[in-house]
């Protein structure tokens, strides 16, 4: 608690709380000639409670599995016992233990099967939160294979990717590796447009490049 003393030369100085919190005061000044009592008011402002640290919370986070999206939320642990949960999209996000899944806006988009950590920043607060997605056994049909393009000079065999992405009829896109078609030393000595085939792994669908 704030201490107020004051004191005048030729005039007589009373110091008085005015506020049962203690939280302002007023100090009265009568000057001994017989002057005018001059009063000043004193304001203390209460300083707001920091944050000691950070909690992560996910829906469902015993049960997560492969192509979810859930709620997730931050709350903020205050030094005087409060909380409060924080806007998402002012916390900074990122991954302790690496993976696939990510946060998206207010949401957790569960990519692929793993183990996964992330941690939360917010006015130098912390906090962590450990989550283990499971496989969706759901059977899944595959739609379709993007495409690729891939650009090279004149007798100079392209580097071609070692995965492509599969488009599922639920759930999230998933990276397949594919093995790709030898291409004759001949598509290589003009420039043209051509196209290569892949076998993608596990699919019966070919990855055109």
């Amino acid at each position: 608690m704030q201490k107020v003393t004051a004191s005048a030369e030729n005039a007589a100085v009373t110091v008085s709380k005015q506020a049962a919190n203690g939280m302002r005061e007023s100090i009265f000044v009568q000057p001994n000639d017989g002057g005018p009592l001059q009063m000043y008011a004193i304001q203390f402002l209460e300083e707001a409670p920091k944050i000691d640290h950070l909690s992560l919370q996910v829906e469902k986070a015993d049960a997560l599995k492969e192509d979810q999206t859930v709620k997730l939320s931050v709350l903020a642990h205050y030094q005087d016992g409060t909380q409060a949960v924080l806007p998402a999209d002012k916390v900074n996000f990122s991954q302790v233990v690496k993976g696939k899944s990510q946060f998206v806006k207010e949401c957790l988009s569960c990519i692929s099967q793993e183990t996964v950590a992330f941690k939360a920043e917010y006015e130098g607060a912390t906090g962590q939160i450990n989550l283990t997605i499971r496989a969706n056994t759901e059977k899944k049909v595959a739609q379709a294979i993007r495409p690729v393009n891939v650009v090279t000079d004149l007798h100079q065999e392209p580097s071609l990717p070692a995965t492509v992405t599969v488009e599922y009829d639920k759930g999230f896109p998933k990276a397949h590796k594919v093995t790709w078609q030898t291409i004759p030393k001949e598509k290589l000595d003009h420039y043209q447009i051509f196209e290569v085939l892949g076998k993608v792994e596990g699919l019966d669908l070919d990855a055109r490049c």
